[in-house]
């Protein structure tokens, strides 16, 4: 089947050419329905979480919306830690929001870094970049990259 003129297929999901979305998946998929949720950390979960974090086996999510994988074991795998801050709207926040949200899961990561020597260390060895993604249960996307300084980047469309 064509696809309308306003809309492109990406993967398998269309979306809205002025929507401001990036069709490009950031690497892994089922977000929601797989991985690890952790809420507290702490306890023999948390230590399976920085397990899972460290071999790049699986994604670890820290609450909801915040999705926490090392890439490796493909092509394209660099081997870092890639902390993807997840909208999972049917459209990306407003940007100030989208800031908002980036802001505070910074700071959250920050916070459990300092608490956690063991965390902290495996971020600095592998070194973090930080996107802001969406995700619909089925497969995540990056909407911006965000800077080392915690700025997002948003694409030219």
């Amino acid at each position: 089947m064509p696809a309308r003129r306003d809309v492109q297929l990406v993967g398998r999901r269309p979306h809205r050419a002025d929507t401001g979305w990036l069709p490009r998946p950031t690497g892994h998929h089922g977000t929601v329905k797989g991985g690890l949720r952790i809420d507290e950390p702490s306890g023999e979960r948390w230590d399976l979480a920085l397990n899972l974090i460290e071999s790049g086996e699986d994604f670890v999510m820290l609450g909801d919306g915040l999705q926490v994988r090392r890439h490796v074991g493909w092509p394209d795998a660099d081997g870092r830690i890639h902390v993807g801050v997840l909208d999972d709207g049917d459209h990306p926040s407003e940007r100030s929001e989208a800031q908002r949200r980036v802001d505070q899961a910074r700071e959250q990561v920050t916070q459990l870094a300092l608490a956690d020597e063991r965390l902290r260390s495996v971020l600095d060895r592998h070194g973090v970049v930080w996107e802001y993604a969406a995700d619909d249960g089925s497969a995540t996307w990056l909407i911006a990259a965000i800077s080392e300084s915690g700025s997002l980047i948003w694409p030219d469309l």
